[in-house]
């Protein structure tokens, strides 16, 4: 029987854990940087999704032991008319329950039951009709037009030799049994390439070495040891003649699409497999659990599960930004109604439609800087609005200028939606002051949306405007303060320093 000892190996750890889709562990710096961001966790790496932990439990404990109950209560209604059909259903299901063999005891009393299960389905069909029987067909094995009888295919398998007469429960059986044998003897051996460095590899409860190993065909029993706890068990069908990969909980391309995700920063649209897996290593260690991906001099981590929370440790980010765009600088009216910013003789919002909003569409871009600190936000910059063939005339010294170019530095403050601290989509909102050459203070405000491009890049839309009340020659009470406004839309970038 399986000893009761590998029941400990059920026994869970208590630790959060981070898995890497990468094939051995990182760099350092990536773990260290990992530990930040998670507080410290066990590293394990893909070996891990594809082979994850299974330890023996208490229905492992006890399913051979099903088996045998099976087999004795068959023999026990053996003479009963017409019951060998039951009994090799009977049998079938106590042999569905067995997941993982480990001692070679278990594997005979596997084979002995086979044995008596194949003699229950030869007297259960007529020879005629065993091939193509319906309720025959979860017990056949057909190959080169032979039909022969899948428990019996199944003992080969698992003993690698030939019954002998005692093994057999009747006489009947041992006919049929003679008749059949040299046929499963001559089917073409099947393969399964056993992976080299994935700890102690078992097939049918036996350690092998890495290779090609030629098996059998029919039921064999893989799982890998480590440590002591068994990972990766599987039960497969090798069919005559077939080369067979090690199973493995997750193919190289669920990790690829994993590893892609991962990289983006998000869980949804990880493979099933993968989250699967993630969530039997989850449930092992009784933690919480990330996944990592490395590209180059990056990586990322997402969270799984409701308790893997990453701690954001990057407290102040310093984004360096440049965008343009377009917009309009608005001369409003004055206080009979009539903006003077553009008064040229010329100007059609003076001379054709007098008491309107002199409107300039304007060419615009900024240059600035932002240094958040958790949420919180300040910035600086300048922004330079051109409006082509419309210009503002200012007078220095009593000498009338005009100037189609106006400069706008500027401070703020706001906050971030979401900061830019990671490979996602970042939101700022803040509200500005400043000065717009040639004569106003102006305040106002933007929003600004980033969409990631990289690690440390995001192509940004900018929108905001502003407002000066009056010119620097004009004070409050003036009833002509010559009021501005801009509005804009830019599209640029914003680097993280």
């Amino acid at each position: 029987m399986i000893a009761g000892a590998w029941l400990a190996q059920g026994v869970a750890h208590a630790e959060p854990v981070t898995i890497w889709l990468t094939e051995s562990s990182p760099e350092e710096r990536f773990l260290q940087k990992a530990d930040r961001q998670t507080g410290g966790t066990l590293h394990l790496w893909t070996i891990d999704l594809r082979y994850p932990p299974a330890p023996l439990t208490a229905d492992d404990e006890g399913s051979v032991e099903r088996v045998l109950a099976a087999v004795e209560a068959g023999r026990a209604v053996w003479e009963e008319f017409e019951i060998e059909q039951k009994i090799a259903v009977d049998v079938q299901a106590a042999l569905d329950g067995v997941g993982v063999l480990t001692e070679e005891r278990d594997r005979a009393d596997l084979v002995r039951a086979l044995l008596f299960q194949g003699t229950a389905v030869a007297r259960a069909f007529d020879p005629e009709l065993f091939p193509t029987s319906a309720a025959a067909a979860p017990f056949r094995t057909t190959h080169d037009g032979a039909d022969l009888p899948t428990p019996w295919v199944d003992a080969y398998a698992l003993s690698r030799t030939l019954a002998a007469r005692g093994d057999l429960v009747d006489g009947t059986g041992w006919y049929h049994y003679q008749e059949v044998a040299p046929r499963i003897q001559a089917l073409p051996p099947a393969s399964l390439e056993v992976p080299d460095g994935i700890g102690d590899v078992f097939v049918d409860g036996a350690k092998v070495e890495p290779g090609l190993l030629s098996l059998p065909p029919g039921r064999h029993y893989v799982h890998v040891a480590r440590g002591g706890v068994i990972h990766g068990r599987a039960v497969v069908r090798l069919a005559p003649g077939e080369a067979l990969p090690f199973p493995s909980a997750v193919t190289p391309d669920d990790l690829a699409s994993a590893r892609e995700r991962v990289l983006e920063g998000k869980r949804a649209g990880i493979p099933d497999p993968v989250t699967d897996a993630a969530a039997t290593l989850s449930r092992y260690y009784n933690g919480a659990l990330f996944l990592g991906a490395v590209d180059g001099n990056r990586s990322e981590l997402v969270g799984f599960g409701s308790g893997a929370l990453l701690k954001d440790n990057q407290l102040v980010t310093v984004v360096l930004n440049a965008d343009a765009g377009g917009g309009a600088v608005i001369g409003l009216g004055g206080g009979d109604g009539v903006s003077p910013i553009f008064p040229q003789a010329n100007d059609p919002a003076v001379v054709d439609n007098p008491g309107s909003t002199a409107f300039a569409g304007a060419v615009t871009a900024s240059l600035g800087l932002e240094v958040g600190v958790s949420y919180f936000l300040a910035a600086a910059g300048v922004d330079v609005h051109v409006t082509p063939g419309r210009t503002i005339r200012y007078s220095i010294d009593g000498e009338n200028r005009h100037t189609s170019v106006y400069a706008n530095p500027w401070g703020g403050i706001g906050a971030y939606a979401v900061r830019p601290t990671k490979r996602t989509a970042t939101l700022a909102i803040m509200g500005t002051a400043g000065w717009m050459s040639p004569a106003h203070a102006v305040y106002g405000g933007r929003i600004i949306v980033g969409v990631p491009v990289d690690d440390r890049t995001w192509f940004r839309v900018s929108v905001g405007g502003g407002f000066g009340p009056a010119t620097v020659w004009n004070d409050t009470t003036t009833p002509d303060r010559q009021p501005i406004a801009t509005a804009w839309l830019r599209i640029g970038y914003g680097a993280r320093l």
